[in-house]
């Protein structure tokens, strides 16, 4: 049987994803592997494009989501890069826990 124990850690590494107007959006650096399996269940559910929404929204919160759903100057390659940026991080994340074999990401 594998027993399963909540980390004694409060506070998880952070790392910036984006900017606006100044104000620095973070998620955190190694995403708890409970968000990677959410996103591939996503994913494989509802399609790509809802569960990349799914996981900005959970990786950044509330406020750093609708920051970047209300930024009017957002591009389509702003978006890509932060949606791309957000899956490197959850997927390496999970790579790193699997032993670095995986999807073929690189954080």
């Amino acid at each position: 049987m594998i027993e399963l124990k909540r980390p004694t850690e409060d506070k998880a590494e952070m790392r910036d994803l984006f900017s606006i107007d100044g104000t620095t959006y973070q998620i955190p650096a190694r995403p708890r592997m409970n968000i990677a399996l959410r996103y591939l269940w996503h994913t494989k559910q509802y399609g790509e494009e809802r569960a990349a929404a799914e996981l900005l929204e959970e990786l950044l919160g509330r406020d750093g989501f609708e920051a970047l759903v209300n930024y009017d100057d957002l591009t389509a390659e702003d978006f890509a890069a932060v949606m791309t940026a957000a899956q490197e991080v959850t997927l390496g994340a999970l790579e790193e826990a699997q032993g670095g074999s995986g999807r073929g990401r690189s954080r």
